[in-house]
């Protein structure tokens, strides 16, 4: 059920043609990392580049992961957000249980800028804007390069490594968001449309506001 086997992204190009847009692939990624801080259209710039440069050997949108329907089924995905969302959760409760376990409560205490105002002034990067744009950034823009090339696997590992230095670099190293990149890489694979990881990345974040918001309630707030 897990299996990438018969996924149809990055099933083209081939040869010196599949290297070479694995390598744009890469570099579109190191250079995202350098303009993390910078605005949304400024570094959606490497990511269209390189997107474009795999689209314009490959006409087949499946192969590179715009299929509408996703694979191999609704019902498939809806049992899956359950078992992802599950896995995350229980990242973060290690974590937790070893932050209390090593720091006590005073551990577990929310950044002093995190406020109920605060989170609402960022609904929208949450749950519109981060979705869609890491996304297309970290999903859509290499992967079907970086099958063609490195292989499914490597795929995987490149795009969920390279979304969970983003995070440290955004100064949120938590094991939700190193785990999630992994997580969506496979999705988009399995899927075979931007769609599925999209929306999965939208509910993680949606669920993140809403335990920071009980945490705050229940006297974690600085």
């Amino acid at each position: 059920m897990l299996s990438l086997a018969g996924s149809e992204v990055g099933s083209a190009p081939r040869g010196r043609r599949a290297w070479l847009v694995g390598a744009v692939a890469l570099a579109a990624l190191g250079l995202d990392l350098v303009l993390h801080a910078e605005p949304w259209h400024l570094r959606l710039l490497p990511a269209v580049a390189s997107f474009a440069l795999t689209a314009s050997l490959v006409r087949d949108r499946r192969a590179l992961g715009l299929g509408l329907a996703p694979r191999p089924g609704l019902r498939y995905w809806l049992a899956g957000t359950l078992v992802i969302g599950g896995v995350v959760a229980a990242a973060l409760a290690l974590v937790a249980l070893a932050v209390l376990l090593a720091s006590g409560p005073e551990g577990l205490r929310l950044p002093p800028h995190v406020t109920p105002a605060w989170l609402r002034s960022r609904l929208g990067l949450s749950l519109v804007e981060a979705p869609l744009f890491e996304e297309a950034i970290y999903r859509l823009a290499p992967c079907a390069a970086l099958v063609a090339s490195l292989g499914r696997p490597a795929a995987v590992a490149v795009s969920g490594g390279t979304f969970a230095a983003l995070h440290f670099l955004y100064g949120n190293p938590s094991a939700d968001n190193f785990v999630a990149g992994f997580l969506f890489a496979w999705a988009f694979l399995r899927s075979e449309t931007l769609l599925v990881p999209v929306a999965l990345h939208a509910l993680g974040n949606a669920c993140a506001v809403l335990l920071t918001w009980l945490a705050w309630l229940a006297g974690l707030g600085s």
